[in-house]
C-alpha cells in the first residue's frame, strides 16, 4: 500500500456503530523528519544541535506531544505558528521531564508515609505477637465497604483471596525470604500503592482516622482523604509511565472514591482532574520545601520563554496544566 509524504495513513473500519481510525506511522530518519518539520514551518535554531537531540530523546515526546498547541488549527495538513522553534519545543520537553522527576520525588516522600503510618497503626492493633505478624491478610480485620465497587473489590483482594500471597512477595523480592513470617511493612516494600490504598479504605474506622492523624489529614472526611489519594496514586503511574505530566488529565469517573467529596475538601475544579489539582492534592501530603521547587520550575518556565518574548507559550503550557495565571501557581 502506498504511504503519503508525511507517513501516515488512516484505516478506517467500523466498531459496532463507531467509525474508529488507526493510524500507521512509516520509518523516517532524523534527516527525514527535520526535513518534515521545516516543510510545516518549524524553525531550527541549530539542525545539527537538533540532530544530536533527537537522537538521544524521543520525538513523538519532544514534537508529537506538543504540537498541538503550537500548530494552526482548522488546517487541512500542519502548520506551524510562525516563529515557532524546534528549541521551543524542546524545552517544553525538558521542563516536562523536571516537573516529572520533582513530582515523582515528592510522591514517593508521600508514598512512604503513608505506608509506614498503615504499617504501625495496623500491626499495632492486629499483628502485635509472632502467631499474629500476618493478619494483614485476613478480611476479618477490616470493614467490608457498602459502596458497590470497593463491596466487590474487597470479596476479590488479592490478599484475602490468593493462599500464595505472601510467597508471591518472597519470590519477586528475594529480601523477603529471610522471613518465616512476613510483616506488614516490610510486605509493603514490595506491594504497590493501588493495592495499598485498598488496605486503607477497608480499615476499621479507627485506624484509619490514626492514618489520618498521623499523615496531618485528619480534618478531612475519609471520603476526602480516600480521594486524595487516589489522585496520588493516579499521578504516580504517569510519572513512572513517561508521560506528559503537564498534559496530566482524569475524568471524574471514578468509581471507588467520592469524586464530589474530594473537590469540595481540597477546593479543586469542576472539570476534569488537572495537574494544577493533583499539586493541590500533594501539598498536603508533602513537605514545603518539595511543593516550593515545583513551583519554582513552573516559574523559571515561565520566566524564560517570557524573556523570549514568548510568553505566551508559556501560558500555554501552564494553561493545560489547570491555570495560565502564573500568580495563581505560586499561591499553592
Amino acid at each position: 500500500m502506498h504511504l503519503p509524504a508525511e507517513g501516515y495513513f488512516l484505516l478506517l473500519f467500523f466498531k459496532g456503530e463507531k467509525l474508529m481510525a488507526t493510524i500507521n506511522k512509516e520509518y523516517k530518519t532524523i534527516n527525514e523528519r527535520i526535513g518534515i518539520l521545516q516543510s510545516r514551518g518549524l524553525l531550527f535554531k541549530n539542525i545539527n544541535k537538533a540532530k544530536e537531540i533527537l537522537l538521544e530523546h524521543p520525538y513523538f515526546d519532544i514534537i508529537n506531544a506538543n504540537e498541538k498547541l503550537f500548530c494552526k488549527p482548522n488546517t487541512s495538513s500542519k502548520e506551524y505558528f510562525s516563529h515557532i522553534f524546534f528549541e521551543d519545543l524542546y524545552g517544553v520537553y525538558s521542563f516536562n521531564n523536571e516537573l516529572s522527576k520533582l513530582t515523582m520525588n515528592s510522591l514517593l516522600s508521600a508514598e512512604s508515609k503513608l505506608k509506614n503510618s498503615l504499617a504501625y497503626r495496623f500491626s499495632g492493633r492486629y499483628c502485635y505477637n509472632i502467631s499474629r505478624t500476618e493478619e494483614y491478610l485476613n478480611p476479618n480485620n477490616y470493614i467490608q465497604p457498602t459502596q458497590r465497587a470497593l463491596y466487590y473489590k474487597f470479596s476479590d483482594f488479592t490478599p484475602f483471596t490468593d493462599n500464595d500471597y505472601v510467597q508471591k512477595l518472597k519470590r519477586q523480592n528475594n529480601y523477603m525470604a529471610a522471613y518465616d513470617k512476613l510483616p506488614f511493612w516490610i510486605a509493603l516494600k514490595g506491594i504497590v500503592l493501588g493495592t495499598t490504598i485498598l488496605f486503607i479504605q477497608f480499615l476499621d474506622p479507627i485506624t484509619k482516622n490514626e492514618v489520618k492523624k498521623d499523615l496531618k489529614m485528619d480534618k478531612f472526611s475519609d471520603d476526602g482523604f480516600e480521594f486524595g489519594i487516589y489522585i496520588l496514586k493516579e499521578i504516580r503511574n504517569s510519572c513512572a509511565h513517561g508521560a506528559m505530566i503537564y498534559r496530566f488529565s482524569k475524568s471524574h469517573r471514578i468509581s471507588t472514591v467520592n469524586v464530589q467529596a474530594g473537590i469540595n475538601e481540597f477546593h479543586l475544579s469542576q472539570s476534569a482532574i488537572n495537574y494544577m489539582d493533583t499539586l493541590k492534592v500533594l501539598s498536603f501530603f508533602s513537605t514545603d520545601r518539595e511543593i516550593r521547587a515545583i513551583k519554582m520550575s513552573i516559574f523559571k518556565f515561565y520566566l524564560k520563554y517570557t524573556v523570549r518574548g514568548k510568553r505566551w507559550m508559556a501560558k500555554k503550557i501552564l494553561g493545560k496544566m489547570g491555570n495560565q495565571h502564573i500568580t495563581k501557581w505560586l499561591k499553592i
